[in-house]
């Protein structure tokens, strides 16, 4: 974390921190794909601490990571910004998102490469990418 933060600091100051941390996994995949399919190496460190979080047991993270996570923005929260702006934030979190999963759903049903998929796998597109991050 603190080496991503100070790369985004430093570097790519102009992208968003889960951004930077999306291209640094892709560049960790890219990695070890190259060095087990292309290079025979299964047995690197590297590897086998990629394999581990690979087969984490995600209960861990909901119930260790992620209520750090929340504890930690919410003590560095601004308490005056959050109530001058709390009804955009309760607008855009809710309805806001729910409209944005059912307009991305119906985009991706009239999309030429949905053939097959069915308005019900277009709803899970949809939910999986109105993040909430943005809010």
């Amino acid at each position: 974390g603190t080496i991503v933060l100070s790369f985004q600091v430093n570097v790519a100051n102009l992208l968003p921190f889960s951004v930077v941390v999306y291209f640094l996994g892709m560049a960790f995949g890219g990695v070890m794909h190259k060095l087990r399919h292309d290079w025979g190496i299964n047995e690197a460190s590297l590897m086998v601490s990629l394999d581990t979080w690979l087969h984490i047991d995600p209960h861990l993270i909901m119930f260790v990571f992620l209520p750090a996570l929340i504890f930690g923005d919410a003590m560095a929260i601004d308490t005056h910004q959050l109530r001058v702006s709390a009804w955009q934030v309760l607008m855009l979190a809710g309805p806001g998102v729910v409209i944005g999963a059912f307009a991305t759903a119906a985009f991706a049903h009239l999309m030429p490469y949905a053939v097959g998929w069915g308005m019900e796998g277009c709803l899970v597109l949809g939910s999986i990418l109105a993040a909430t991050d943005p809010v």
